[in-house]
This record gives structure tokens, sequence and C-alpha cells, in this order.
């Protein structure tokens, strides 16, 4: 079954005014202890559902943007402190994406193996090629993502 939100305040339209403690239970059937007309509280309950669910969506992409430039951004300083010999040291979480580490090489590089293939293409990308903008600032490319590296299918 759907779930519907709890609605305590539902604005519905300019004009309409405003429905309290309204929602829709999940055997279909409407909660309206106000006595609101029935088919417009409906029609409000659905509309404010997909609006939420719109927000929430959109939410989770900005997330996983977010956590996927982050990571990158991660990625890259992981390939500049080890090529310029700083390196990133022995630890129990993956420097990159904060998993727990329990290869014993991956522990000791501080890094776990998945992100190191992506650390090792960052650092590929500094030593053969180092674009540097107009103002003097080096950019990096981001690492490959997976729909990248997969192969093409001819139609």
């Amino acid at each position: 079954m759907r779930q519907h939100y709890h609605w305590r305040a539902l604005y519905a339209e300019p004009g309409v005014g405003v429905y309290r403690n309204v929602w829709i239970e999940e055997d279909g059937s409407l909660h309206n202890p106000h006595q609101y007309p029935d088919e417009e509280v409906r029609v409000a309950v659905l509309k404010a559902d997909a609006r939420q669910v719109a927000r929430k969506t959109e939410a989770s992409e900005r997330a996983v943007a977010t956590r996927r430039r982050r990571q990158a951004a991660k990625i890259h300083e992981a390939a500049k402190r080890i090529l310029s010999k700083i390196g990133i040291g022995k630890q129990d979480r993956c420097f990159c994406c904060s998993k727990v580490l329990t290869d014993a090489t991956s522990i000791d590089r501080g890094i776990g193996s998945d992100c190191w293939q992506h650390v090792l293409v960052a650092m590929e990308s500094r030593t053969t090629e180092t674009p540097v903008s107009d103002d003097g600032v080096y950019t990096l490319p981001l690492p490959p993502t997976a729909a990248q590296d997969a192969p093409a299918i001819a139609a």
C-alpha cells in the first residue's frame, strides 16, 4: 500500500483555506475529523503528497551528487598527497570514502581497493598532463564513472 503523509495543516489552493489534520489512511479511507468536503480534501492530500515525494526525490538526487563530488575531491587529494610523498599512512578507514578497511594492503595504504583504482587514475592524469586554467589553477579530470567504463552497445 502507498504511504500517505499526515498533514497537520494542509494549505490548499489560494482562497480555499487550510485543512487541518487530514490524510488518507492505508485502507484508502479519508481521515477528515473536521468534516471538510471529502473530494476537495482527497484531491488536496494527493497533490500535497505528490509535491512532498518530488521534494524528497530532488533532495536525494542533490545528496548523491554532493557525495560524488566530495569523494572525487578526496580521491584527487589522495593522489596529490601520494605524488608529493606525503602519503596517507596506515588507517582503519578509507581516506576517500570512510569505509572500514579489512585488507592488510588497504589498511597499510589507507585507501580501499575500490577507491585505489580511482586514485591511480587521478595520479596518472596528474603525472601525464596537468591542465592549467587561465588563472594558474591546476585542474584535474574527475575519475571515470562506471557508466563511462561500460562498453558501448551497438544498436
